[in-house]
């Protein structure tokens, strides 16, 4: 099955979708009043991640040099997008089951680390002139994993 560059958007938005729904879950789960508004803020800027990707889909913009994707690399974004970003039941299953905040905060951190490696994995498949909002958006992942990391040790003492 051959996947062109709106496919790989659809996959980002549902990426970005999963992680606003992960920390709108966790912040309601929290009694913390900061660690909510870290998880709520955290919510917000992957709605703004979501709306960048819907925006290029509705513009029917292709941000990848060729219009549709060779199979190889086809083949890896599907397997890492079936095998790790898209929820699974056992991991919906998992996050419902989390009752603290820790565990929520450690849930959050699988699902950054796995946003990050996708988005880094679309480097060498992004337009030039897509590059640098790519590139922000995996530093901004990353400093919400840094954020994430560091509410855990927090908690943790």
């Amino acid at each position: 099955m051959l996947f062109n560059a709106a496919d790989i958007l659809n996959f980002a938005i549902r990426i970005e979708a999963n992680g606003e729904n992960l920390y709108r879950q966790a912040s309601s789960a929290s009694d913390e009043g900061e660690i909510k508004e870290v998880l709520l803020e955290l919510a917000r800027q992957e709605a703004e991640h979501r709306r960048f990707f819907e925006d290029m889909v509705e513009k029917r913009e292709n941000p990848f040099g060729a219009e549709s994707l060779g199979d190889e690399y086809v083949r890896y974004v599907m397997d890492y997008i079936d095998g790790r970003i898209v929820f699974s039941r056992e991991k919906k299953e998992r996050l419902l089951a989390t009752k603290d905040v820790i565990g929520l905060i450690e849930f959050a951190l699988e699902v950054e680390r796995d946003s990050i490696l996708f988005y880094q994995g679309l480097r060498g498949a992004v337009a030039q002139r897509y590059l640098g909002q790519l590139e922000a958006i995996v530093e901004e992942e990353k400093r919400h994993f840094a954020l994430l990391s560091q509410r855990r040790k927090g908690l943790q003492r």
